[in-house]
């Protein structure tokens, strides 16, 4: 299990290139008070968690059902 999930972080890591994204996030949010680049990153983390759980789920149900 560990080994399974060490490769899945390691591929997401990988796919999303978090120094891209990094650069791209203060490219966005120039300009901005820390208050609300803060609250940018808070929301923007929620969602992409939400996303990458009801993808989880989702798969998980397929995968049963083949």
């Amino acid at each position: 299990m560990l080994d399974y999930v060490t490769s899945a972080l390691a591929t997401l890591l990988v796919v999303a290139d978090p120094v891209f994204l990094s650069a791209l996030f203060l490219g966005v949010t120039h300009g901005m008070s820390d208050r609300h680049r803060r609250e940018v990153a808070l929301r923007a983390s929620l969602i992409a968690l939400a996303i990458l759980v009801a993808a989880g789920i989702i798969g998980a149900i397929a995968g049963h059902r083949l």
